[in-house]
């Protein structure tokens, strides 16, 4: 979640210095919208990661996971969420590769 937060509050510091007054309220509002989403898809890939070592577990679950990830994707509204979340489906799409769940 740190990197996620991080992410999101680079976003808006880039947002403010380049937007108007009327642009910042929905860029913040943006932000908190994909901060939420994010943490979402973070706790569900986290299913996924944590059993990296376990095939059985990650079968049983990755349908399921990049189910959760599809969707939250659709809610996205910053390109930085969408690039997080990109690195989150490379990375849990890279594990059910490994253990044969796609």
């Amino acid at each position: 979640m740190t990197k996620t937060n991080a992410l999101a509050v680079l976003a808006s510091l880039a947002l403010f210095s380049c937007s108007g007054s009327g642009g910042t309220d929905q860029a913040v509002s943006d932000n908190v919208s994909d901060t939420q989403a994010l943490a979402e898809a973070e706790a569900a890939a986290n299913d996924v990661i944590r059993n990296a070592a376990e095939c059985e577990a990650v079968t049983a679950s990755f349908s399921s996971v990049m189910a959760k990830l599809d969707d939250v994707e659709g809610r996205l509204q910053t390109a930085v969420g969408r690039t997080t979340l990109a690195t989150l489906k490379k990375q849990v799409g890279a594990i059910g590769d490994a253990c044969g769940a796609r």
